[in-house]
């Protein structure tokens, strides 16, 4: 029925005017955004046989994905958009009814067998931008990815790595470290600077041996926590000769840049990374050095996709799902029971949604499917009750939890 369905539609009015720029590059400055906008779209369906109400339902869900798009489109980028646009279609366009506070029909006509209707709504501007921030799709929160470099450089004539983490290092940027950070500021990702002295790093347990040239992932996201970082690029770069060009008047130098990217919120490696460039000249350390840099850049145009990508995967894509819990009379076991569904990785959070006489219902938001979660909770032991499980759809369990 009509009256059931919550709509999402998008169109802005200006002095009586509908205006709307859904290709623009930038998107609308926050501060120029209202809580909540009136919006207009028009949406089709093709009526099947004789029934009008089906084509009515259609006209208006088809409506959906366009206004959604039109709403994202005053907020985030075209750039951004494409990114995220898998997990835009299964969160935001799969569930519209979550930013809409109210809406009505205008008119509605049939031209053949093509069913239009005119809908105007009131769409909630601050709760779909909030959801983006959370999910880190707006262009400031791109900023927030904080980057350090844990990269030690060898250039050809040097006798050892130079890095700055450890006892008595310099806290120096290197070549390599320099043109990475370039490439990565354009991508629109802020670095962890360690130009400090001392850094906080270096301030290691006693009786440990100093940190060298090649730390592990746990001495790398120690370093990490330290600098407030949200991920760490671990590198070591070198250089060498490959023997002279054009006689001897010139000599090739290859850097040989083998790293990896670690997450510091769990520790998880996100992907190795390997890259080499050569460099041309007469001076060993001026083509060294230029080798460096240019390894770099390769290097941070082959990282800029992974580190997104990463962040897309930390941001994982929100389930709603209704669970009914019977058995909640015994208030101890459902206390319990409340307590491992928070501590579950697969959910993200949940909220009561009424309580009757020995039932419970709570709203979730999961990472997972729901049969991901049954699946969890089934594993799961419990002193004072078990579970039992008796029905599982795309966003509804129930069950039931049973004193032993």
């Amino acid at each position: 029925m009509l009256h059931r369905l919550r709509v999402i539609l998008l169109y802005v009015f200006v002095s009586g005017l509908a205006l709307f720029s859904a290709g623009t590059l930038d998107a609308t400055p926050a501060d120029s955004i209202p809580a909540e906008m009136g919006v207009v779209v028009i949406g089709t369906g093709r009526l099947q046989g004789d029934d009008v109400d089906a084509a009515r339902t259609q006209a208006i869900s088809n409506s959906l994905v366009t206004a959604i798009d039109r709403a994202i489109g005053d907020l985030i980028p075209i750039p951004l958009k494409v990114e995220h646009f898998k997990t835009l279609n299964i969160t935001l366009y799969s569930e519209p009814e979550r930013f809409v506070v109210g809406y009505k029909v205008l008119t509605e006509t049939m031209a053949g067998k093509t069913y239009r209707a005119l809908v105007e709504a009131t769409l909630s501007m601050a709760s779909l931008r909030k959801y983006l921030a959370e999910a880190k799709m707006l262009p400031e929160e791109i900023s927030s990815r904080r980057i350090l470099f844990l990269i030690a450089e060898q250039n050809v004539e040097d006798s050892a790595p130079n890095y700055w983490w450890g006892k008595e290092m310099l806290p120096a940027q290197g070549v390599c470290e320099s043109r990475m950070e370039e490439v990565l500021r354009q991508q629109g990702f802020q670095m962890v600077s360690h130009d400090q002295s001392p850094p906080p790093a270096v301030e290691e347990t006693p009786g440990a041996p100093p940190l060298g040239p090649g730390p592990s992932d746990a001495e790398a996201v120690a370093l990490g926590k330290r600098f407030q970082a949200e991920m760490i690029i671990v590198a070591m770069v070198t250089t060498q000769s490959v023997g002279n060009v054009m006689g001897d008047a010139q000599k090739s130098f290859k850097a040989v840049f083998t790293g990896r990217m670690l997450r510091v919120d769990t520790g998880e490696k996100i992907g190795d990374i390997f890259r080499t460039a050569v460099a041309v000249g007469p001076d060993p350390q001026s083509a060294g050095r230029q080798a460096l840099g240019d390894v770099g850049v390769l290097a941070a145009e082959a990282l800029a996709p992974q580190i997104k990508a990463a962040w897309q995967k930390k941001e994982q894509v929100r389930i709603s799902a209704t669970l009914f819990v019977e058995g909640t009379r015994n208030l101890s076991n459902f206390v319990s029971f409340r307590n491992l569904l928070k501590a579950c990785p697969l959910v993200i959070e949940v909220e009561p949604n009424g309580i009757r006489p020995n039932e419970a219902t709570l709203l979730l938001q999961l990472k997972d499917t729901t049969q991901a979660l049954a699946d969890a909770l089934m594993l799961k032991s419990n002193e004072g009750f078990g579970i039992h499980i008796s029905e599982i759809t795309e966003d509804t369990i129930r069950l039931s939890l049973v004193s032993k």
